[in-house]
């Protein structure tokens, strides 16, 4: 289903499932939409796995640009432009056409041009704009460009006028025939190919040829910045557009800076930067990002460095003199300011960023520093040898796992990169910075012979077998058709005493043994033995990646999967959305119930099923206005902005929050404060700004009904679910020295960083419901080590878990596997799983007899 985007009407769920009843209920679908509509919609398709098309990385540039110019015949062409871009002076360039659609472009130009590389996003689309001309132009067409380049704009800065994203992109041709003014040019659009109709009838709806082109002609169309800003504003909302707040015209403002000929940027930027918008800058702070955004397409601003180091101290801190300690920004001015780190002027962040890692006495700041180095210095040698320089220096193995991470972003193919991560896995003594300098060296040595065989040579002498399985594991993103690889690996099946090693191993030979007779036989040794089933039935799925051309093998191994495998079902039901008596339940729970952790479950799943009911917003607002429970309100929090559906929603919650901003709850209660502020930021980034400055400055009285006190509700399944599973059983076990997870949020996960982050949270809220979780937790390795100083703050000999209402998928299982050393992990579940885990069926007699028993012998 192409297009998801250009519907004319809101496709749900539901929708889906209609369109494939019937003949197709087997079938897999794929749904396309773009990325700013996709991530507009609160409500998009559940049961989903979502992809996003990423950005080239400069090896697959490179490879583009050969393969596209000898599909052309033209080597030679094509090596210039190579050649070209290897020049210091294009580095914005190169960051423009990692972006396929530019790069596309940019050997579309070079072929018929060359010789000249533009240096921002506009130089590159006026290029492109004149080959069209070159290409499709006949005589008539030329003579009238400047007529239809005028009309073009109209059209495109009328279209993105209109009220919705659907508006924008799916224009009818009677509206289109009238903004252009002309048939004649509407022809001539038509041939050049900037409109494409998309449907016939009953009117035909025509379309721009790609979205960032009607970005573009829009940008022709602005005579100066007060189409984007009134130049007679002071510090209030005055008659005029405010639409540099408005997401869907940022590109169209930096299309417009990008410009050549266009006067008054500096002026523009410098009204940004010193934007006042007289609410507690939650606008200023928006106003300034885009200027960090907008020199990076006019470097020429007198104001770039200085805007690039303000935003680097946004983001990171700065150090604080008379107090001698390092002084941070409220949360979401941090997030802010991080984001547009990469869309800046990267060489001045990096030499900022660099700097700041030189002297940061605070190692939390320290270990954010270098992660960010490694979002935005891919191929930037000055990135990578600060992050060498790290590894070498830093006495901090937590900072030098960090650093070890980032270059495994940002040096794929670099020798020096890859060379210090060779010496650091052989150098180092702590096994957790071991396995993450391997798992990076997995993702930037592809091929290189030198990490192979270092891996080679560790992984039999590897005494921590988490490592070992890590080494094993970059091995098979590295080693692909190496001959050495593939012996080793299959030595290790051979000799090793360890059963998950032995099956690492086997899934390992389905990645690298294509068409390898030797890969091929340790696989087929290993299905005919007995004792493992789990091992036989990855070395079955190997053996179909390996040998799909042998129909034996096939059909070998659908027979050992069939028989094998066990059908599993989910132990969680969806909640039904929007269903107003379920909401009226948790309101309920929420105001009855004394259990908190009952309370804050039942405001997560508020903002799960509460989206667009004032209720429910009623509800979660007096949770924050009044709970003195930190765990609680966060978690109100956290619900809050899932919910909010209109611009009167986001007024509402500004007024009834803005009284949490004082300088009185800035002091007493700076907690509450935080969660507020985190709330009404996420106002400002949705609400119009004057609409905004209205609701603050003139806080509204009750636009909506308060929660009603005495909601009489039944049972329903809501209800039900919160007050039984697995709350039940957590009630029981209240009294024991375990943690009960609901893992819900982790059913169909198979990100690592995203399963480290929740289980963290997960337990954190076990433990220390008053404080906030430490968000570095990104891998297993570290989620071990906050688990230690969590033993030894709870005075545990070992972590006792017990994980519920989750299928345990094999990357819970590998990611749970990897911690059973510091944790033993129960999970409630059907699955039988392999030891060191433990598996409760949920029906099974006595069952919390049976955890006590559990507890006892660990």
């Amino acid at each position: 289903m192409d297009g998801l985007d250009e519907m004319t009407s809101r496709v749900e769920t539901r929708h889906v499932s209609a369109l494939l009843g019937g003949w197709v209920p087997g079938a897999r679908v794929v749904v396309t939409c773009r990325v700013n509509v996709w991530d507009a919609d609160k409500n998009a398709f559940s049961g989903f796995d979502v992809f996003r098309n990423l950005e080239f990385n400069p090896e697959q540039v490179t490879n583009y640009i050969r393969r596209w110019f000898a599909a052309m015949g033209d080597v030679a062409t094509g090596e210039s432009l190579e050649a070209k871009l290897a020049q210091s002076n294009n580095s914005r360039i190169k960051e423009l056409i990692h972006n396929p659609l530019r790069l596309w472009m940019l050997c579309q130009i070079w072929r018929t041009g060359g010789g000249f590389l533009p240096e921002t996003q506009a130089g590159l689309y006026e290029q492109f704009v004149k080959w069209v001309y070159r290409w499709k132009a006949d005589e008539e067409i030329l003579d009238q460009r400047e007529a239809i380049d005028k009309a073009l704009a109209q059209l495109a800065w009328a279209a993105m006028e209109q009220k919705d994203e659907v508006s924008r992109l799916r224009l009818p041709e009677s509206w289109v025939l009238k903004v252009l003014g002309s048939r004649q040019i509407f022809k001539a659009v038509e041939k050049l190919g900037w409109l494409n109709r998309l449907e016939r009838s009953p009117e035909a709806i025509w379309v721009f040829y790609h979205a960032t082109f009607q970005e573009y002609f829009a940008a022709l169309a602005v005579e100066n910045w007060n189409d984007f800003l009134p130049k007679t504003h002071v510090n209030r909302p005055v008659e005029g557009k405010y639409r540099i707040f408005e997401p869907q015209w940022k590109q169209v403002i930096l299309l417009w800076l990008g410009r050549e000929y266009v006067k008054d940027k500096e002026e523009f930027l410098q009204k940004l930067v010193k934007f006042q918008d007289g609410v507690p800058d939650f606008y200023a702070y928006q106003a300034y990002f885009l200027a960090a955004a907008g020199i990076n397409e006019f470097k020429a601003c007198s104001r770039a460095a200085e805007i690039v180091r303000q935003v680097v101290k946004l983001g990171f801190g700065e150090f604080d003199i008379p107090k001698q300690k390092w002084r941070t920004f409220l949360d979401p001015i941090e997030k802010g300011a991080r984001k547009v780190i990469p869309e800046t002027i990267r060489r001045l962040a990096i030499r900022e960023l660099s700097e700041i890692s030189k002297n940061c006495p605070d190692e939390y700041t320290h270990w954010q520093l270098v992660e960010s180095l490694g979002k935005i210095g891919v191929a930037n040698p000055e990135a990578i040898a600060r992050l060498l320089a790290v590894i070498c220096t830093t006495e901090n193995e937590d900072t030098r796992r960090w650093a070890a991470k980032s270059l495994g972003e940002i040096g794929v193919a670099n020798p020096d990169a890859i060379a210090g991560l060779v010496e650091l896995i052989y150098r180092t003594k702590d096994e957790s910075t071991c396995r993450r300098a391997a798992q990076s060296l997995g993702e930037i040595g592809v091929a290189n012979s030198d990490a192979i065989a270092a891996l080679l040579e560790l992984i039999p002498t590897g005494e921590d077998e988490f490592t070992r399985w890590q080494l094993i594991e970059s091995l098979g993103k590295i080693g692909v058709a190496n001959p050495e690889a593939i012996t080793g690996v299959v030595q290790l099946i051979r000799r090793s005493k360890d059963e998950f090693t032995r099956m690492l191993a086997a899934k390992i030979l389905g990645k690298i043994g294509v068409a390898n007779p030797e890969a091929r036989a340790a696989l087929l040794e290993l299905i005919h033995e007995r004792e493992n089933e789990s091992t036989r039935r990855q070395a079955a799925r190997s053996l179909e990646q390996i040998g799909v051309r042998n129909p034996k093998v096939i059909v070998g191994s659908h027979e050992v999967i069939r028989t094998t495998l066990l059908a599993t079902e989910s132990l969680v039901e969806p909640i039904d959305p929007r269903n107003p008596e379920a909401i009226a339940g948790l309101l309920e729970l929420i105001r009855t119930t004394e259990n908190e952790s009952t309370r804050r479950q039942a405001a997560r799943s508020l903002g799960e099923i509460g989206v667009g009911n004032a209720q429910a917003i009623a509800g979660l607002l007096k949770v924050m206005r009044t709970t003195e429970h930190e765990g609680t309100r966060k978690r109100a929090a956290e619900s809050l902005p899932k919910i909010l559906t209109t611009p009167e929603h986001y007024a509402w919650v500004v007024s009834a929050l803005k009284d949490c901003l004082s300088n009185e709850v800035y002091q007493n209660n700076f907690k509450r404060f935080h969660e507020c502020y985190k709330v009404i930021w996420n106002c400002a980034e949705n609400l119009p700004y004057p609409q905004f400055y209205e609701a603050w400055d003139n806080p509204l009285t009750t636009p909506y009904p308060e929660v009603i006190e005495q909601t009489q509700v039944g049972h329903n399944s809501t209800v039900d679910s919160l007050e039984t599973q697995p709350i039940d059983i957590c009630l029981q076990l209240q009294n024991l020295p375990i943690f009960c997870l609901d893992a819900t949020i982790l059913t169909d996960e198979t990100e690592p960083s995203e399963i480290a982050q929740t289980l963290c949270q997960l337990i954190w809220e076990k433990a220390f419901p008053d404080e906030d979780y430490p968000k570095e937790v990104t891998t297993a390795s570290k989620l071990r080590e906050q688990l230690k100083t969590l033993k030894l703050r709870q005075n545990l000999p070992k972590l006792p878990i017990l994980i519920t209402h989750c299928h345990p998928s094999t990357e819970l299982i590998v990611f749970c596997r990897k911690l059973t050393n510091i944790v033993a992990i129960a999970w409630l579940t059907d699955e039988p799983l392999e030891a060191p885990l433990k598996v409760f069926p949920p029906n099974q007699p006595h069952l919390i007899s049976a955890i006590q028993t559990w507890l006892e012998e660990i």
